[in-house]
């Protein structure tokens, strides 16, 4: 069994930094938008959906061309963002949310991007591709200590006074 454990921890960018992530955030409304542009269209057209893979490819054959600032922002990005906008269809398809929306340039909450690939963990930054080492406003000791460790715990131990059927 595989477990997948998140954690979230708020950074403290400088004003490089911070121009930096906002790129990489407005490279992954664009792309967002751009694959939604995609599906649309084959929708329109009475086409199956692109997958991720295919709007990728797409992507890549477009972006020399349409999006001269992609060198400046990592492949993360817009990778994430079309993971996304399947998740998104995928959603709608079963009828548990609408159809995928244009996201807006205005700071909303639903501009966003995630970052994947090569990120390290330092004692108090987050090393992130392309943006560097950031600093975090909270001590990131606990991931470094599951990390570290090997194998991470997952569950809190149990009390010695409480017995289970498993003991």
């Amino acid at each position: 069994m595989r477990v997948t454990q998140a954690f979230r921890f708020e950074l403290d960018p400088n004003a490089l930094q911070r121009e930096a992530l906002s790129k990489h955030i407005g490279a992954a409304r664009f792309a967002w938008n751009w694959g939604l542009s995609l599906c649309l269209k084959a929708l329109e057209e009475g086409k199956k959906l692109p997958s991720v893979p295919e709007l990728h490819r797409a992507w890549n054959a477009w972006k020399r061309e349409g999006a001269p600032w992609w060198s400046e922002v990592s492949k993360c990005a817009p990778q994430e963002a079309f993971r996304d906008l399947e998740k998104a269809f995928k959603a709608w398809r079963k009828g548990r949310a609408g159809l995928p929306r244009f996201k807006r340039k205005k700071l909303t909450p639903d501009n966003k991007a995630r970052l994947t690939g090569s990120v390290r963990v330092f004692p108090r930054h987050v090393q992130l591709p392309r943006i560097g080492k950031v600093r975090s406003k909270e001590p990131t000791g606990k991931l470094l200590r599951l990390l570290e460790g090997g194998r991470p715990r997952f569950f809190p131990p149990r009390s010695p006074g409480r017995r289970t059927a498993f003991t």
